[in-house]
């Protein structure tokens, strides 16, 4: 599924990531934030602070496997901006103003979810670019949670062997609307196919509790006793808890 997603769209979100790149970061190692340049220097990424070539450079590990989350958390930013704008961006990521973006479904010439088949063979290249950044926000977003571990050939063949079934995933389109019925957002879910899974499970095993109506007129007749507005969110990723029991 991973080839969907074309070379420009793949780039696209960091092509501004380069070497002499002018950026802003605020890692946990700084008291405040710091501009500077982005150094590659033999395969390896570094954060050259201030305007100075003989200032301390630090080294960026893993950069870029971590660059999606540096962006997301709110320490990397493009180009050189000032403290207030780094505060101000951090503070609207805290659990009490939740924000996030998504792709936006406004230029789609046609509404008719695709396949993977039709998403891969679209004729129209503006249609073919907004699904591929769908499957792209998707699919990197679970690789950078992780969702999973990716394995070798020889690895997937003794683990097929000790577990005998392993299910495949299946990746499904969607148009979001929003209230007055207008295309809002699209987006892809990468879900595992249960319904292959050879185990007979009892309920138990496969319940997931969720807020029952009692517990939702409770909290409703709460907020409207003291007078408090109530907000609805959605998670942009399904794996919450991305790191699954042993067993």
């Amino acid at each position: 599924m991973e080839e969907l997603v074309s070379e420009k769209s793949k780039t696209r979100q960091y092509e501004w990531i380069q070497h002499l790149a002018p950026v802003t970061m605020f890692l946990p190692s700084m008291n405040r934030s710091q501009r500077g340049k982005l150094l590659l220097e033999n395969k390896t990424w570094y954060f050259r602070p201030g305007y100075k070539d003989t200032n301390t450079k630090l080294e960026l590990k893993d950069f870029d496997n971590q660059k999606h989350r540096h962006i997301n958390e709110g320490s990397l930013y493009k180009g050189h901006i000032s403290i207030q704008q780094v505060l101000l961006n951090k503070s609207s990521k805290t659990l009490f103003t939740i924000i996030a973006n998504h792709v936006s479904a406004k230029g789609l010439q046609s509404h008719d979810v695709p396949t993977l088949l039709k998403h891969k063979k679209m004729s129209s290249k503006n249609d073919k670019e907004i699904w591929d950044a769908a499957y792209a926000e998707k699919f990197y977003g679970l690789k950078d949670l992780p969702a999973w571990t990716t394995l070798t050939e020889e690895e997937y063949q003794e683990k097929k062997n000790e577990y005998k079934t392993i299910l495949p995933t299946m990746a499904i389109s969607t148009i979001k609307h929003d209230e007055f019925g207008r295309p809002k957002r699209a987006k892809y879910r990468i879900v595992a196919l249960g319904n292959l899974d050879p185990h007979d499970w009892s309920k138990p095993d496969c319940y997931a509790p969720v807020l029952s109506m009692l517990e939702l007129r409770l909290m409703i007749s709460i907020a409207v006793k003291f007078k408090r507005i109530l907000k609805s969110g959605d998670f942009k990723q399904a794996f919450v808890q991305a790191l699954l029991p042993a067993y």
